[in-house]
This record gives C-alpha cells, sequence and structure tokens, in this order.
C-alpha cells in the first residue's frame, strides 16, 4: 500500500496592516488572519508565517517563495495580472474625516 504523502505546512507572507494583520504577544491577529486561520482549519492544512516587506508580498508568491499573502493587499488590474486573487475580504470605499 503507498504511504500517504503529508502536505508540507503553507508559506504565508504576512506584512503588518492594522486592523486586518496586526501583532500581538507574539501571535499574529486581526480580520484576514482570523480568516486564513479558519480556513486553514477547515482545510485541515497546517502553515507557518514569515514577516516581509508590503511591497515584497506579490513577488514572493509569483516566485513560489510563499504560498499566499495577507496585508489587506488591494486587487488592482495590474496585480491580477500577476498573481491569482481570492475574493475581496473588505470594501472600504471613500471615507473622509472633518
Amino acid at each position: 500500500m503507498p504511504s500517504a504523502k503529508k502536505p508540507r505546512a503553507l508559506r504565508v507572507a504576512v506584512s503588518e496592516f492594522p486592523p486586518l494583520v496586526t501583532k500581538k504577544n507574539k501571535r499574529y491577529t486581526g480580520f484576514e488572519i482570523e480568516l486564513w486561520e479558519e480556513v486553514a482549519k477547515r482545510l485541515g492544512r497546517k502553515f507557518k508565517y514569515s514577516v516581509h516587506e508590503f511591497g515584497d508580498l506579490i513577488q514572493l508568491v509569483k516566485g513560489k517563495k510563499a504560498d499566499l499573502a495577507i496585508a489587506g493587499i488591494t486587487i488592482t488590474e495590474d496585480r491580477e495580472k500577476i498573481i491569482d486573487f481570492t475574493h475581496r475580504t473588505l470594501e472600504s470605499g471613500l471615507r473622509i474625516l472633518v
């Protein structure tokens, strides 16, 4: 009987982007982190976070040095030519503070 190959832990590149990604007491939290952790749990996948500069995230995924990136990354036409996005998780719209 062939042995079942255990999937490797997914490499998750993150950059702090409150309130979507924040580091609190050596642990990441925030809306996108909690959403990702629930998805990973339902898929039964282990993962490991690595911290990067925001500007490097898309290239890390494109270059297969990360499996996914989390940091409130806005979906643009140019970025969609490079990587595949999930569905939007936040619609901020226009905000003006007076």
